[in-house]
């Protein structure tokens, strides 16, 4: 499932994939940094490529067996923090 929030050129995105038993990987070139945000372990995210770069946090949940990815992009990126702490919002939400 994914949801997108659009505001002018700026984006937010959320999604979720059913794992299933499956795994998933990393990209050798992203910079994964392990963090906390309301007692979840996540990942952050920052990718340099030749042309773009992006941020993005992703987490696992256990019981749902189930990869979430939150990620900004477009006119206005949020920043890392900024997105730590959506991401601490939506928890706190119910997510």
């Amino acid at each position: 499932m994914q949801g997108k929030y659009t505001l002018g050129t700026a984006h937010i995105e959320i999604s979720a994939v059913m794992l299933r038993g499956g795994k998933l990987t990393q990209e050798q070139e992203d910079k994964a940094e392990l963090i906390s945000v309301e007692g979840r372990h996540l990942v952050y995210n920052h990718v340099k490529k030749e042309n773009r770069s992006y941020h993005y946090l992703t987490w696992y949940n256990e019981q749902q067996d189930a990869y979430y990815l939150l990620s900004t992009f477009g006119g206005h990126a949020l920043t890392k923090e900024q997105l730590i702490k959506l991401a601490g919002e939506l928890f706190r939400g119910g997510l």
